[in-house]
């Protein structure tokens, strides 16, 4: 088997059986995520502050967890700054450096407060982070670098583009570059790993990685149940009789491309029927 699919084999069997202690919430001020105004143009991936971290986005087997801002692009190519998590093995990195994972998380929200970064013991989100997060550990604790982006609009400023791929590639990629910066012991080697919303990210990642951030070299990537046929299922909603559980991110959806895409009128989609 190889080592990549072993730690993820493992998180999935704790899953069902396995709560994650979470300490207290992470201490961070709010205006830590607010970039500064205007943002300074910077390569992508270039690192706009950092500090510790610690409470529930921390990884508890990490030898350092760090909370970054870094600058990203958006889906058109926009300079952003977006915030996300890096968690550092305990002792010697390899020759080479850790191998990286970068996580893509699943749908938290598109508000800056829905960050995964953001999470507490009784956050909206705790019970969909935590098994993320003991996932996640199983990697750290076998050497391998840790990194989980929030995504363009949750945590810093402006609305998250949920769905749109490039941008939440960008926002995954971006913080390899950041780590690497940060942390001497982060090797060039990744792999991108993903569930449902961000299993689409982790797609577009893979995509789009080898052009994007041509100095690092991608592994494989591992998208597990990702959001696919958009258009289809909005379609199909609206000719239902009775309401789907998923018109929440139906809405989500239309309010993501309404936001960058000037074309599209909500007032005449959302109507009172």
């Amino acid at each position: 088997m190889h080592p990549i699919l072993r730690p993820l084999l493992a998180g999935l069997a704790c899953l069902a059986c396995l709560a994650l202690a979470s300490a207290a919430g992470a201490q961070v001020p709010d205006n830590f995520y607010a970039p500064p105004s205007p943002l300074p143009a910077a390569e992508h991936g270039a690192v706009i502050r950092s500090t510790p971290l610690t409470g529930s986005a921390a990884l508890p087997s990490a030898g350092k967890n760090v909370l970054v801002l870094y600058h990203s692009r958006s889906a058109d190519g926009k300079d952003v700054a977006v915030s996300g998590t890096i968690a550092i093995p305990s002792g010697t990195p390899p020759a080479g450096g850790w191998p990286v994972t970068t996580w893509t998380h699943g749908t938290t929200g598109i508000g800056p407060a829905c960050a995964p970064s953001k999470d507490t013991p009784t956050g909206p989100e705790h019970a969909f982070l935590g098994p993320k997060q003991v996932l996640m550990d199983n990697y750290v604790k076998r050497g391998f670098v840790v990194l989980a982006t929030d995504y363009e609009g949750l945590g810093g400023p402006g609305l998250h583009p949920f769905l749109q791929g490039a941008s939440e590639a960008h926002g995954a990629l971006d913080i390899v570059r950041a780590a690497r910066t940060l942390e001497t012991g982060v090797g060039e080697d990744y792999v991108v790993i993903g569930h449902s919303q961000g299993g689409q990210a982790d797609l577009f990642a893979a995509a789009l990685g080898p052009d994007y951030v041509p100095e690092l070299k991608l592994l494989g990537n591992v998208a597990m149940a990702p959001a696919s046929h958009i258009a289809a299922t909005v379609q199909a909603m609206a000719a239902a009789d009775q309401p789907s559980y998923a018109l929440g991110y139906a809405m989500y959806v239309l309010q993501s491309f309404a936001s960058n895409h000037p074309e599209i009128d909500l007032a005449k989609i959302n109507t009172d029927a």
